[in-house]
């Protein structure tokens, strides 16, 4: 049983990511299309911001 700790996931391969990447796009194209809201948009600005002391609420 101590081969199955050292075996490596299984991973997929650059077809299969490329294949589920535009299924993504596909499926929320419409999202994409409508951008971020203005009030989502100002709080992902101010939680990048470094300087920004303000504690989580």
């Amino acid at each position: 049983m101590s081969d199955n700790n050292q075996r490596k996931p299984p991973a997929l391969g650059r077809d299969a990511l490329a294949a589920i990447g535009r299924e993504l796009r596909l499926m929320y194209a419409d999202i994409i299309a409508d951008g971020v809201p203005k009030r989502f948009g100002a709080i992902l600005r101010k939680l990048d911001d470094p300087s920004s002391e303000e504690e989580p609420r």
